[in-house]
């Protein structure tokens, strides 16, 4: 776990006033009784998930891969009637491009996770240029429905070589919450540094192990150990200054939806050329393979949120504090989605055409998050 499934296949679909409505038949077998089961969909400009015309929920961002609990709404061994209906004019569409087409945006997917999972990991890599150390602050997010037991979770580093750096663990017991967390943290002499000039990769494994140390779940992301700091009006990464050699790239006749392949050849051409920064604007976040090339060749990312709210006659959205929620969800959906990309020196918050209290309220909740 976690197992992963693509939706493929024919929708059904119907066109209103409003909406763009797809169905689809879902064979839902009695062995996901074992798992929490999530479908995960992007549309633009929102959407809003039925089983069996029982509404599950509803997402107003374009960008983001949305997942939905279906769980609850599921009859095990049946067929299960799928609706995705994705809205025309939402209250979230006044953040957005007005060019985003309407419909699902990629293929949607169905996660299946145990019970307990882990269900977030936030990964922190400091580098200290002067000892040359690098220090990893690892905060796993733990789920467990039954709200009991104890269960170990077991953090393995390992280096760009894919060699073991280090393993580590600890306890944890669920005791009438559903929701724990722990952290563990560890500082390591004469690491390799991330840079876009040297991008060396780390990986961390954590498994999540039960009282008789058998593994219930695996999960992982690549990271890499660096600092970015402004001191004496000079952007210092891992203690040095850089030059950014950038361009702004965006997706736009495909709407950011291009394939990996694609994205990859467009990456090389940009190194060959010798560019080292990149700023994603337009049908922005870019999907989450992006991003782990940009890991991977060594790119310096300023990453655009999903927010260009633009004035509409005497309207100006960014100044009107009740869509404050609005905003701050978009920078929380930034920041939550790519946290842990080392390529990622500056968060953005997006290709705006407005200022206002939202704006200013959106910046206060991504500096409080990262």
């Amino acid at each position: 776990s976690p197992y992963f499934m693509e939706l493929g296949g024919t929708w059904r679909q119907k066109q209103t006033d409003s909406s763009i409505v797809y169905t689809k038949q879902l064979d839902v077998e009695r062995t996901w009784k074992d798992y929490r089961v999530f479908l995960g969909v992007r549309a633009g400009h929102a959407c809003r998930v039925y089983i069996g015309g029982k509404v599950v929920g509803y997402a107003d961002d374009s960008r983001q891969w949305n997942e939905f609990l279906l769980s609850p709404f599921l009859k095990y061994g049946k067929q299960n009637t799928l609706t995705v209906e994705t809205l025309k004019h939402p209250v979230g569409a006044l953040l957005e491009d007005s060019s985003i087409a309407v419909g699902l945006n990629g293929e949607p997917y169905i996660i299946f996770k145990t019970d307990p999972c882990v269900s977030d990991l936030t990964l922190a890599a400091d580098y200290d240029a002067t000892l040359g150390a690098g220090t990893l602050t690892v905060d796993v997010s733990l789920f467990n429905s039954s709200r009991k037991g104890k269960y170990y979770v077991e953090i393995e580093v390992l280096d760009p070589k894919g060699r073991q750096l280090d393993r580590m663990g600890r306890w944890v017991i669920f005791d009438k919450k559903a929701d724990e967390s722990t952290e563990i943290s560890r500082t390591w002499p004469g690491v390799s540094p991330w840079s876009a000039e040297q991008p060396a990769l780390y990986t961390v494994l954590v498994r999540l192990r039960n009282e008789k140390m058998e593994e219930e779940e695996l999960v992982g992301s690549n990271f890499g150990f660096r600092t970015v700091e402004i001191k004496d009006k000079l952007m210092l990464v891992n203690g040095k200054p850089i030059t950014l050699r950038g361009v702004t790239y965006g997706v736009e006749h495909t709407e950011g939806t291009a394939s990996r392949q694609q994205m990859e050849r467009t990456l090389l051409a940009m190194k060959q050329n010798g560019i080292n920064a990149i700023r994603t604007s337009r049908y922005s976040p870019m999907e989450p393979y992006f991003y782990s090339l940009c890991d991977r060749y060594g790119f310096y990312v300023v990453a655009d949120a999903n927010l260009m709210p633009a004035s509409s006659g005497k309207r100006v959205v960014a100044t009107e504090k009740d869509m404050i929620p609005f905003f701050e969800r978009r920078v929380e959906n930034l920041y939550g989605s790519h946290k842990n990309h080392p390529s990622i020196i500056v968060w953005s918050l997006g290709n705006t055409r407005d200022n206002g209290v939202c704006m200013t309220a959106a910046y206060k909740r991504l500096s409080s998050l990262d």
